[in-house]
């Protein structure tokens, strides 16, 4: 810990609000988002989930949108030590990061929506997703 305070120094008085913001608009609304998503699987629970190829992306991409945007945050302390390869771009690096959360928030959520295991056709069935995307999606994306 100390050698993180060390490295970063002054440019934590910008680097902890940035990420402090990072984290209550993006890590939060994902986990809430992705619980909700879950026990909705769950609520409609089949055993053929545990075989589905979209399954396993939909929870591996829940998880993610919120474990990736974390570790991207972590990443960026390391940048700003002087025998660092990224050194003398640290700050283009760290904006880079910045900017990529959202990005990768956004892609993951795309996925997540794409994916989703249970799909509802307009009678009201339920029907497992084998294929990520296939059926397409009748929910809208935002909204």
């Amino acid at each position: 810990m100390g050698n993180f305070i060390s490295h970063m120094r002054t440019n934590l008085i910008w680097y902890i609000p940035v990420s402090a913001g990072m984290v209550f608009y993006f890590v939060i609304p994902n986990a809430v988002s992705g619980y909700h998503n879950i026990t909705l699987v769950f609520h409609h629970f089949t055993w053929g989930i545990f075989i589905s190829p979209a399954a396993d992306l939909f929870f591996s991409c829940v998880l993610a949108s919120v474990f990736l945007p974390l570790t991207l945050l972590l990443i960026i302390p390391a940048f700003f030590d002087p025998g660092a390869s990224g050194y003398n771009r640290r700050y283009l690096l760290s904006f880079a990061f910045f900017i990529g959360i959202p990005v990768v928030c956004l892609i993951l959520q795309v996925i997540i929506w794409g994916s989703f295991p249970l799909s509802v056709d307009q009678e009201g069935y339920t029907h497992l997703r084998m294929i990520p995307f296939l059926p397409w999606p009748e929910t809208p994306l935002f909204g």
